[in-house]
């Protein structure tokens, strides 16, 4: 349910937020660099994410943060009307996705049992892709009906399921498995 959820509301903003400003006339250079510096706090959120994990933190701290920050992103980039905001928001939500995926990938096979973790990342990558479906195509009912920037104010809803559901049943902890970690074909 946390990556149906998280995928839900992300699936429009991944995919849409350029059509926001590209509605707010910014050039395709400047939508273009916020992405990339999105992806950019992505990789120092990765890192971030894996550095909680190393030292044996509940897997759902990360995505807590995660969405702690997302929400933060939402409603810096629901507002935007300049570059510098844009930027801001989008470099918020690329350390929120890095934090969010290191830990959500490792929840898999420790929450998996009694299932194979194959079949856990199979399950797991489906409410992926159908979560990032729908809220493409929620996205674009929402650009058909001129309300373009409700893509934020659906993911913002989405982050607070997802914190919810976090807070109700937490994702275990690395040091909590039955092996002591995950153990990795090459390590």
């Amino acid at each position: 349910m946390v990556r149906l959820m998280a995928s839900l509301g992300a699936g429009g903003v991944l995919y849409l937020t350029p059509m926001v400003f590209h509605r707010e006339h910014f050039s395709a250079a400047s939508v273009g660099l916020g992405l990339a510096l999105a992806a950019l706090t992505g990789t120092a959120g990765r890192f971030a994410s894996g550095a909680l994990l190393d030292r044996g933190l509940n897997c759902s701290l990360p995505v807590l943060l995660a969405a702690a920050t997302a929400l933060l992103a939402d409603g810096l980039l629901l507002q935007a009307d300049t570059f510098p905001a844009y930027v801001v928001g989008q470099l918020l939500l690329g350390t929120a996705m890095g934090l969010y995926w290191p830990a959500i990938e490792l929840a898999v096979p420790l929450c998996s049992p009694p299932l194979s973790s194959a079949r856990g990342y199979a399950l797991a990558r489906s409410a992926d892709a159908l979560g990032i479906a729908s809220g493409a195509l929620g996205g674009a009912v929402l650009a058909a009906l001129g309300r373009l920037r409700g893509i934020y104010v659906v993911d913002m809803l989405c982050l607070v399921v997802v914190a919810h559901l976090l807070l109700r049943r937490p994702l275990p902890s690395p040091a909590a498995s039955p092996t002591g970690g995950v153990r990795l074909p090459w390590g």
